[in-house]
């Protein structure tokens, strides 16, 4: 029965702890004026769209706070670190119910678990590290190091909110996204400039792009979160101009770059759909089976509900196919980024009819 009561209480001390981190994002953010964007705890969210809130399942595990600030130049360290904060009130909460908690050998687990789960917590957030992700420490000591970093930080958490609104990046205040001049070196910065790049995408202007995601030094202190979406970017624009010339990828991607984008598309989120759908119409186009490519990029339609849109071929107005025929169910939260990505896909499809 002990083991019994230990399992309960590590599962039930891990959910509210990983709860409670996110909303110590959301009550810090609130208390410094920050808005409300969505929040993420599991397979589960909570979005404000306008003046609606909805709650949405994700089919991807994550958990994440995402607020603006009323401007660019608003103090971010209470939002960034008011997650662990809360895991430590916790933590002490649970130190102090073993120490005072009397004889009672269910409530001794519980605190046991509460106070040994919020302290690892605690030390995951609190010492800086940029491995995976740049946590919630290392995030905090970048913000204060350069004026920039803060600048760039909140400029980015603004452009959520216009993506959340269904504003694409070239609609989006230019002030907004050129920040970064000629090297980034941390995880701000990179993504920052992966929204410059962004911009270009969507403004088709490819020298533009490649220079953007030049600007990345990965071999600086750049996660691997970062550090993926910057390689999947250089593919991508990479797999656009084979498209369009029938030139092969050079050799410095691996042989199965297949298994490659499917590491990535474990998140499942519309980037990652609109990367795996360029490198199938590109197999396709490499081929010679120009009729196949075009029907995966439709079926990549579908699946962002593109189902009532009409493509021109030879002269002839073709609806998309009415169901994705090609990928796992995806995700977005904002509404812009899923408009930037059917932009994307319908220029590969006039490139796949072009070819």
């Amino acid at each position: 029965m002990i083991f019994i009561y230990l399992a309960c209480a590590a599962v039930v001390s891990f959910i509210v702890h990983l709860s409670m981190h996110e909303i110590g994002h959301l009550i810090g953010g609130r208390a410094t004026g920050w808005r409300f964007i969505y929040i993420q705890v599991l397979y589960f969210a909570i979005v404000k769209n306008g003046s609606r809130i909805r709650f949405k399942f994700i089919p991807v595990f994550n958990n994440q706070c995402i607020m603006y600030p009323k401007s660019t130049d608003t103090e971010a360290g209470v939002y960034t670190m008011s997650g662990c904060y809360m895991n430590l009130m916790l933590a002490i909460g649970g130190f102090v119910l073993l120490l005072f908690g009397g004889e009672n050998i269910r409530m001794w687990i519980y605190s046991w678990c509460f106070f040994c789960i919020g302290t690892a917590f605690v030390l995951m957030n609190a010492i800086p590290n940029t491995r995976k992700v740049c946590n919630d420490m290392a995030c905090n000591i970048l913000l204060k190091t350069e004026y920039i970093t803060r600048l760039c930080h909140n400029s980015q958490l603004i452009i959520a909110k216009y993506l959340s609104d269904g504003y694409t990046y070239k609609r989006i205040d230019r002030e907004l996204i050129f920040l970064t001049e000629d090297r980034a070196v941390n995880d701000i910065l990179a993504y920052q400039t992966v929204i410059e790049y962004y911009y270009h995408l969507e403004s088709d202007e490819y020298e533009k792009m490649k220079a953007a995601l030049g600007k990345i030094d990965l071999d600086a202190h750049i996660s691997k979160e970062i550090s993926d979406i910057v390689l999947m970017e250089q593919l991508y624009t990479d797999l656009v101009e084979g498209i369009k010339s029938k030139r092969s990828l050079s050799s410095s991607y691996p042989d199965d770059i297949d298994e490659y984008i499917s590491k990535h598309e474990a998140k499942r989120d519309v980037h990652s759909l609109r990367v795996k759908a360029a490198y199938h119409a590109y197999e396709y186009i490499m081929g010679e089976d120009n009729e196949k490519a075009r029907e995966y990029i439709i079926s990549a339609l579908a699946g962002l509900g593109a189902n009532n849109c009409q493509q021109e071929v030879n002269g002839k107005k073709v609806v998309y196919c009415q169901k994705p025929i090609c990928h796992k169910p995806i995700y977005w939260f904002y509404e812009g980024e899923r408009i930037f990505c059917l932009k994307q896909l319908e220029r590969i499809l006039k490139l796949c009819q072009e070819a």
